[in-house]
């Protein structure tokens, strides 16, 4: 979790919760999978830069 999360993401946190509200399946399910994609592609990176070698290292 960011210190310092993404408007988009909390955008979209808050577009599932009100679709949900009213009760809004599709509405939901996109936002959702708005929010799983971006999220996604931010885990890609980290795991992107673990996998390379520090400088000094071996």
């Amino acid at each position: 979790m960011p210190h310092h999360p993404h408007e988009q993401a909390l955008q979209l946190h808050a577009d599932v919760a009100q679709a949900i509200q009213r009760r809004d399946g599709e509405r939901a399910r996109q936002a959702m999978v708005q929010l799983m994609e971006h999220a996604f592609g931010e885990m890609k990176s980290l795991w992107e830069q673990v996998g390379k070698p520090r400088a000094g290292r071996g």
